[in-house]
């Protein structure tokens, strides 16, 4: 039976990170348009209602993308869509390509240039101040922006604890290479340096 994944149908699964990390999200490209994704499915989602979604059902007043313009055509998603389906729900379209399983190049700017971004956006007083952060499935890239958000705003004991957790709210997949648990650590190691 052939799977089909669409916006009128069903809306998208955003998975929320805890009680002041209930101000952020991750999930799947909204609006992808594939006769058939790697999880076997078939999407034909609606960038307008998907975004229009968010906002209305979860209070996202910033979406972080890390996708580049031409991952996102593949994924059947005009930027030009994207960008005016998020200025009509008042949302805020912030786009930092990060490449399909590999971190980020520069940490520092990273840090500066997404989870301070991300930071500043949650931790301010207005109700709607949500942040969605997705990469194709919500899981490798976006799992990695996760916990480097946690462990700048909160206390772990290990950079695995914040692996751990992001994966048993989200998915087990998420943080999926190597290198990109190697930039957590790391990540890690530096704001703890800064504590």
């Amino acid at each position: 039976m052939d799977e089909r994944d669409t916006s009128g149908e069903q809306a998208l699964s955003l998975k929320q990170e805890g009680e002041v990390f209930g101000k952020f999200g991750l999930c799947q490209c909204p609006g992808k348009k594939l006769a058939m994704g790697r999880d076997g499915k078939s999407y034909d989602r609606n960038i307008y209602e998907d975004v229009e979604q968010f906002n209305k059902s979860q209070g996202i007043s910033l979406i972080i993308c890390l996708l580049n313009d031409s991952e996102l055509r593949h994924l059947g998603v005009q930027v030009k869509d994207y960008k005016q389906a998020c200025e009509t729900s008042g949302i805020t379209f912030y786009q930092y390509p990060i490449i399909e399983m590999a971190p980020p190049d520069d940490l520092i700017l990273f840090k500066k240039e997404v989870v301070d971004v991300i930071i500043s956006h949650i931790l301010t007083e207005r109700d709607q101040c949500n942040v969605l952060i997705h990469c194709r499935g919500g899981v490798g890239r976006a799992g990695l922006v996760a916990c480097c958000v946690l462990a700048t705003l909160c206390h772990f004991k290990s950079h695995t604890k914040i692996i751990e957790l992001v994966r048993k709210r989200r998915d087990k997949r998420c943080v999926e290479s190597r290198k990109q648990e190697d930039f957590v650590k790391k990540y890690y190691e530096v704001i703890q340096q800064l504590v």
